[in-house]
């Protein structure tokens, strides 16, 4: 018994080894050649090509492409819903000052500002950008009146407070 326990154990491990290795069956790529067998060393493999797209004549280059971040969504467009009662904010205490936008997020046109010490009457509430990850997209309409110039844009909600 220990005999043959002495020849089947190594023909096993040799079973068990070309196996792991990938003998036994050979894979075809789809050109009908055969795949290659073990393993290249990474630094001798090749890379692996990249597709990059083309444009077809005519269209936007990807670099000219605007990106969802960078487009601001024209004032004419934002749906903004009115307040049943305007009221008055102000800055928040921890900012000395807060830009007024021309639409509900960061990249659109900065129309004016109200720093410490001014009021803005909240005209709507609008949805937009979230400027501060995890303060929501609420954004207010308001009317701001400086020097005998009124503005109406966005302030982004979080950063202000009902005047008292």
């Amino acid at each position: 018994m220990s005999l043959r326990r002495a020849v089947l154990l190594p023909l096993a491990a040799g079973a068990a080894l070309i196996l792991a290795c990938g003998g036994g069956t050979e894979l075809v790529l789809e050109d009908g050649s055969p795949t290659p067998t073990g393993t290249t060393p990474a630094s001798q493999q090749s890379p692996t090509p990249s597709i990059t797209p083309q444009a077809s004549p005519g269209s936007p280059t990807p670099a000219t492409t605007p990106t969802p971040e960078a487009t601001a969504t024209p004032a004419d467009e934002v749906e903004v819903i009115p307040v049943a009662e305007p009221f008055e904010v102000e800055v928040s205490a921890e900012n000395s000052g807060l830009r007024v936008r021309e639409t509900p997020s960061t990249v659109a046109t900065i129309l004016g500002a109200i720093y410490v010490g001014d009021r803005a009457t909240v005209l709507g509430e609008a949805r937009g950008e979230e400027a501060e990850s995890g303060k929501g997209d609420l954004w207010y309409q308001v009317d701001l009146t400086q020097g005998g110039v009124t503005i109406r844009g966005f302030v982004y909600a979080p950063l202000v407070e009902e005047a008292e």
